[in-house]
């Protein structure tokens, strides 16, 4: 999943400690869901942006005139 990082106009920054993510600016705890479980920010929810993952043949066999640049 992706979410986006701003939240009450403030973008949040997120670290891992001891295998629980947090944001830096209020240490709040949020679940790896994009729901806030402890801390000042506490109910407050991630808006989920749309995304899908695809392996390279994939995406190649639907679009074989993709052109790759490095």
């Amino acid at each position: 999943r992706i979410f986006n990082r701003n939240l009450n106009d403030q973008i949040l920054e997120f670290e891992i400690k001891d295998n629980k993510l947090f944001d830096t600016q209020t240490n709040t705890e949020w679940g790896f869901d994009g729901k806030a479980i402890s801390g000042e920010l506490e109910g407050s929810k991630l808006e989920v942006i749309q995304s899908e993952s695809s392996m390279w043949f994939a995406w190649l066999a639907v679009y074989p005139n993709t052109e790759l640049y490095s």
